[in-house]
């Protein structure tokens, strides 16, 4: 009797697990048949948000162009002004300069007919008289050629004049320079005392000074006068 017992019970709980077994492979299959409806879904979604966000994308990206293109349009419209006001700029700093040296080239030239004709007039330079006074003077080899403002010339003795309608102190060097270039030049006045002279509508009293420190003579207008510095004057 306990033995059939025993079997109808275990019989029982054998249809206990059973059904337990049935029942948690129905809850997983509903609950992993859900899990794959939601993926599907995500994807769905995440496919379509993709595609808008491309659409956005792509429209920003045209618009950039757009801009980009009109930035580089209005860039290239900026670059060709600002070329064309270069241009205008240096042409207009090369007329002012054209101007003020032909300005500067007539004031050359209006003082050396000032001093020429003063001194052609009365052709003395401290207590030294010269016979012929001559200007613009050209000498030396072609390539190798020199001007010389104003030249005086005697039996023994020679000046050589360098004109500017204002000195500065760096014109001293120049007329140095010049009275070299005539020795050499000209070697047959090679044995003549030779005199430096700096004239100057307009002669800044440290320039002269400098001038008569160096032994040169300095010569300026004074009305329409001419005005002599030759106490410190020497001959080279």
């Amino acid at each position: 009797m306990a033995s059939v017992g025993e079997s109808h019970c275990q019989r029982r709980s054998n249809r206990k697990i059973a059904a337990s077994s049935c029942a948690l492979f129905l809850a997983s299959a509903q609950k992993t048949t859900t899990c794959t409806t939601m993926t599907d879904q995500e994807l769905k979604d995440l496919v379509a948000g993709l595609a808008v966000k491309s659409d956005r994308l792509d429209a920003q990206l045209a618009t950039s162009q757009a801009k980009s293109e009109q930035q580089m349009v209005e860039l290239r419209t900026a670059q060709a002004a600002a070329q064309a006001e270069v241009a205008e700029t240096s042409r207009v700093i090369k007329e002012v300069g054209r101007r003020m040296g032909a300005m500067a080239s007539n004031q050359g030239d209006v003082a050396e007919e000032f001093f020429y004709n003063t001194l052609f007039d009365k052709p003395e330079v401290g207590n030294i008289r010269f016979d012929r006074v001559l200007k613009n003077i050209v000498g030396g080899k072609p390539g190798r050629q020199a001007e010389f403002d104003v030249v005086m010339h005697n039996g023994s003795s020679m000046a050589v004049i360098e004109v500017k309608y204002k000195a500065h102190l760096n014109d001293i060097e120049q007329v140095q320079r010049q009275m070299q270039r005539y020795r050499d030049m000209f070697p047959e006045y090679k044995d003549y005392k030779l005199y430096g002279g700096l004239a100057g509508f307009s002669v800044p009293d440290d320039v002269a000074a400098s001038a008569r420190e160096q032994g040169l003579f300095v010569l300026k207008r004074k009305g329409d006068l001419m005005e002599a510095q030759t106490e410190a004057m020497k001959a080279f």
